[in-house]
């Protein structure tokens, strides 16, 4: 009953099967991205925006899970009258201000965004987990971004997250928890589809 209320309210998908949401997220990762208005082939895409909502029972590990208590914090954050940016700034100072960032992963590999949050500490990646989904949970489309290089132009192993709305980049907004830049412009980046993101996890935790 708990789980349909959350879905209800925050609009979220509801998997009842892993097999047929990993089905989904395939063949969004095959249709390639879209353009958006500025005419940037990097933007997010349109299909990239549904959580899962998911039981402790699957084997394999979920990227972008919300639980009762993320959708509780998200509900408390956020302000219906408030326009979508400012309430993506606003879950962007949550964050922050919430979750440590770890030099290291935890043992075990990756946590994914209900872990994040749990812990109140992560690597870039998992904030990015996490915020990703807190954003997608207010009706915005968010990717998970991939950096190779920085702000500074270094090279760097890096991540963080992508918003559908204009910003410095143009048609997008890249929004870096980890460096604490709610609209920051690194030099080379990729933003992963969810089945990327979902098979790099499970490699990452050697699922």
């Amino acid at each position: 009953m708990q789980m349909e209320f959350i879905q209800k309210l925050l609009g979220v998908f509801l998997v009842g099967n892993l097999n047929s949401l990993l089905d989904k997220l395939n063949s969004f990762s095959r249709k390639g991205y879209t353009e958006n208005d500025v005419g940037c082939s990097m933007g997010v895409r349109e299909d990239e925006y549904e959580i899962a909502l998911i039981d402790r029972g699957f084997a394999k590990k979920m990227p972008f899970v919300i639980n009762s208590e993320i959708s509780s914090v998200v509900r408390d954050v956020c302000n219906p009258s408030f326009d979508r940016g400012m309430n993506a700034r606003l879950l962007f100072e949550w964050v922050v201000n919430n979750v440590r960032y770890g030099t290291n992963k935890r043992k075990g590999g990756y946590r994914n965004s209900v872990e994040v949050f749990r812990d109140r500490e992560g690597v870039c990646g998992e904030m990015s987990m996490l915020y990703t989904t807190m954003v997608r949970s207010i009706g915005m489309r968010a990717s998970y971004v991939k950096v190779d290089r920085d702000i500074s132009d270094k090279e760097v192993s890096h991540a963080c997250a992508m918003l559908d709305l204009k910003g410095r980049n143009g048609g997008f907004t890249l929004v870096d928890p980890a460096y604490g830049n709610c609209d920051i412009q690194h030099r080379s980046f990729r933003p992963l589809t969810d089945f990327e993101i979902f098979c790099n996890l499970n490699g990452w935790n050697g699922l």
